[in-house]
């Protein structure tokens, strides 16, 4: 391949490279507070120790990520950065049944250091990726469990002491602290099937051009 068709390739790389997805905040509860924390140890798909809290869209979206504050009498430390999640239908105020389920991927924790309710240490700000992206509709209320986190006594630190939380089945009265990403375009313009194909059919006849040219 000569100088100008690699330029020509590297450009189509580009242009599709600007077509793929990032991630972009679209529901946040709060960040972590000094009111307490609820259990996330037992598997999602019961309500033994395990925490949800409630969430609408303005906007449907394809969630991606969540982010949740945590914190263990180990400190984070003593997590072995396991979790597991449930999407849940809403009914009639409390937890309904599972639309979805999965294992966090690339679960990581970011910097900083943030309140807690018990004990010397600080809850921190983990998030992670969904293992399938989760369509939420607009306008519709969900409800986001945590569990299956391992270590001594995991916690999900609440956000507030005015909200909807439930705790192994349980209603607190509280709010969870988290946050949800979903996948959106990047900037700029995503290229149409047609336009891909008509830089696909240049490419082709740059290459004839030079061929002919050169026989």
């Amino acid at each position: 391949m000569n100088l100008n068709l690699k330029k020509l390739a590297a450009i189509a790389v580009t242009v599709l490279a600007a077509a793929q997805a990032s991630a972009a905040p679209v529901f946040d509860n709060g960040g972590a507070s000094t009111n307490n924390g609820y259990g996330i140890a037992g598997p999602v798909t019961g309500n033994g120790s395990t925490s949800a809290d409630d969430f609408v869209l303005t906007t449907a979206a394809e969630i991606s990520s969540v982010g949740f504050y945590f914190n263990n009498y180990n400190g984070v430390t003593g997590w072995d950065g396991k979790i597991s999640y449930a999407f849940l239908s809403n009914d009639g105020g409390r937890p309904g049944t599972i639309l979805a389920t999965g294992e966090g991927r690339n679960v990581r924790q970011l910097a900083g250091d943030y309140a807690w309710c018990c004990g010397d240490q600080n809850s921190k700000l983990i998030e992670f990726d969904l293992q399938a992206s989760f369509a939420a509709s607009a306008n519709t209320s969900y409800w986001l469990r945590l569990g299956s986190a391992g270590g001594p006594t995991p916690w999900w630190v609440t956000s507030g002491t005015n909200g909807n939380a439930f705790a192994s089945g349980s209603s607190t009265g509280a709010s969870l602290a988290f946050y949800l990403n979903a996948v959106e375009d990047a900037p700029g313009e995503v290229p149409e099937p047609a336009s891909l194909a008509l830089m696909g059919l240049g490419l082709a006849a740059l290459a004839a051009r030079r061929q002919f040219k050169q026989g």
